[in-house]
């Protein structure tokens, strides 16, 4: 009996080591949009895009060419692309990368502001065939005299 127990437990560590698959990306992992507001009672807002992206095995994949949409029914801007910048603190493959651009809108109101880019980490268990999947963030922005000056 207790040669089967030991015989068991080896079995089960190789079936899982061989069922577990390691995830590989093509570069997105995780990102968000910060809104700051240049002036109080102006229309203007600084917008950045911040993402964390897979850099570890070395990846050729930059972040950009996607489109940053204002929310204000203008054209959205195609994003250029962008150096990842590896960051020891968020570990040894976790890099990332930001763009940061001024937009006056026209009046007061709600706009809801998004990035989209293509290139979402394959293998994510919680989406089928995510690197099919485009990446997408957004954020609300209410400019109202009325608030403050919120960011």
């Amino acid at each position: 009996m207790r040669l089967i127990h030991y015989v068991t437990i080896p079995i089960y560590f190789i079936l899982m080591i061989i069922l577990i698959k390691p995830l590989h990306a093509t570069h997105l992992r995780a990102g968000e949009i910060v809104i700051k507001r240049s002036n109080c009672s102006g229309l203007t807002v600084e917008i950045t895009i911040i993402v964390y992206t897979d850099c570890e095995p070395p990846n050729p994949v930059l972040f950009g060419q996607g489109l940053l949409d204002f929310g204000d029914g203008t054209n959205p801007l195609k994003l250029p692309e962008i150096l990842n910048t590896h960051k020891p603190e968020l570990g040894s493959a976790v890099c990332t990368a930001s763009f940061t651009i001024n937009h006056t809108y026209s009046s007061v109101g709600k706009y809801l502001i998004s990035y989209t880019e293509p290139y979402r980490n394959d293998g994510i268990l919680n989406i089928g065939n995510s690197i099919a999947t485009s990446f997408h963030v957004e954020t609300e922005i209410n400019i109202d005299p009325f608030l403050g000056c919120n960011n």
